[in-house]
């Protein structure tokens, strides 16, 4: 196409890619150009790099100070799937938190699924608790103990047309039902110590799920899955896209104080700073592998991070 005449706009993370075709590089940051018309003759990965991930976050908020840890709560071995996730190990403790990064389609998503037995994976075993499960759907990973709040909350963590009583609900009705009926009374107390709980901004209990902002949404569906009360585990998938400062704040916290009571968390992020300020430990994918598993300390170096999550 070059040859023909033809002008290409060429738009990758694969920044090898890059490097090959390439006559000019522009480089964006968090929606703003930050560098702009530079030739690949004076340009190499490292200093892409430096620009993707050089900017000013404030990280002094640092959620893992005076974490500890206790016995291994999940042990995932050479799990592969049909697609894109291959052999793909990882362990996390009771009462530490997890970190999941990397960039579009490197399968962070995809791997927890099949670890959920969301979708099917072709190998690998799995351990909860220092026993072997054979989880082969969701059912199996919730009656185990673990709990997901999933990436889009609008289709698959909320019914939006119902109440907020009885989305709540849905994580733990069987404690409200006797003999087949349904205790009212019992689910409206159980629902209001939820959302006060997470401190979720509403009308009444009988307000539709859809009439609440992003933020509170994302809390309903945490309400919903704490309900249970049997939880050992959650896994949280882009937990605070879309809404707002404050209650990303909240978020936070809350991971932080189910750690502090010995409740495990995996949390799959495209934020790094998210990241670094939450979790204990960081797993780094790139196109279906694990790529390297870097401590809190390590993560800290946004470079590093991302030189991993580029394929290095």
């Amino acid at each position: 196409l070059k040859s023909c005449g033809k002008s290409i706009i060429f738009i990758s993370h694969h920044l090898d890619e890059v490097m090959d075709i390439s006559d000019e590089v522009t480089v964006l940051r968090d929606g703003h150009v930050v560098a702009s018309d530079i030739p690949i003759s004076e340009i190499d990965e490292k200093k892409m790099i430096r620009l993707m991930v050089n900017r000013n976050v404030d990280t002094s908020e640092d959620y893992t100070i005076g974490r500890t840890y206790g016995e291994e709560m999940l042990r995932v071995e050479h799990l592969t799937r049909k697609t894109l996730v291959k052999d793909a190990s990882f362990s996390v403790r009771r009462g530490e938190v997890l970190g999941f990064f990397g960039l579009v389609g490197a399968g962070r998503t995809e791997l927890l699924r099949s670890v959920l037995g969301i979708d099917s994976r072709v190998s690998g075993d799995i351990w909860f608790e220092g026993r072997k499960l054979n989880i082969r759907s969701l059912k199996d990973s919730i009656d185990a103990g673990i709990a997901l709040i999933p990436e889009e909350r609008r289709q698959q963590g909320l019914v939006l047309d119902r109440t907020l009583r009885d989305n709540i609900m849905l994580g733990c009705r069987q404690k409200t039902t006797r003999l087949g009926l349904i205790r009212k009374k019992l689910e409206e107390g159980m629902s209001r110590t939820e959302v006060e709980k997470m401190n979720l901004a509403y009308h009444h209990l009988e307000q539709r799920a859809s009439e609440l902002s992003g933020g509170n949404q994302q809390k309903l569906v945490i309400a919903k899955a704490r309900c249970r009360g049997e939880n050992k585990l959650y896994v949280f998938d882009e937990p605070t896209r879309g809404i707002d400062v404050g209650a990303k704040s909240e978020i936070y916290s809350m991971i932080a104080d189910m750690a502090k009571n010995g409740i495990t968390s995996i949390v799959i992020s495209s934020e790094l700073p998210e990241i670094q300020m939450l979790c204990d430990r960081v797993v780094i994918m790139y196109e279906g592998r694990i790529t390297r598993i870097l401590n809190h300390e390590e993560l800290q170096d946004a470079e590093t991070v991302m030189k991993y999550a580029i394929g290095g």
